[in-house]
């Protein structure tokens, strides 16, 4: 198959659509399983993750986390959550883990050696 025939249609469908768009149930991020799974469908041409991924760069992509906003937030209580209730669960749940840790920590310590 010949890639330059590939490339445009698979940057305006990265950039433009969701898989949800075009087919994949509930799935709202792109990956690179999903666009081996709809090129398959599509072009009838099958990559490796590998593959697709080193295409995918040499188009201009990279790999980012995907965020989300929220498209009728209320700022203020956004700015009162990141000031005040973030802070609090972070010092709260923080103590937690260290105490969690440190108990894992002794337990794998105390784990008997099998005799040779």
């Amino acid at each position: 198959m010949q890639y330059n025939l590939l490339t445009q249609p698979l940057t305006e469908l990265l950039t433009h659509k969701r898989p949800v768009d075009v087919g994949f149930e509930a799935k709202y991020t792109w990956t690179l399983k999903l666009a081996i799974r709809y090129i398959e469908r599509e072009f009838a041409h099958t990559f490796s993750e590998r593959g697709l991924s080193l295409l995918l760069h040499r188009l201009g992509f990279s790999y980012t986390k995907a965020t989300y906003t929220l498209a009728r937030a209320d700022q203020q209580e956004q700015k009162a959550f990141r000031e005040k209730t973030l802070p609090a669960l972070k010092k709260a749940h923080g103590r937690r883990n260290r105490s969690l840790t440190l108990r894992r920590r002794v337990h794998d310590s105390c784990v008997p050696i099998p005799a040779i």
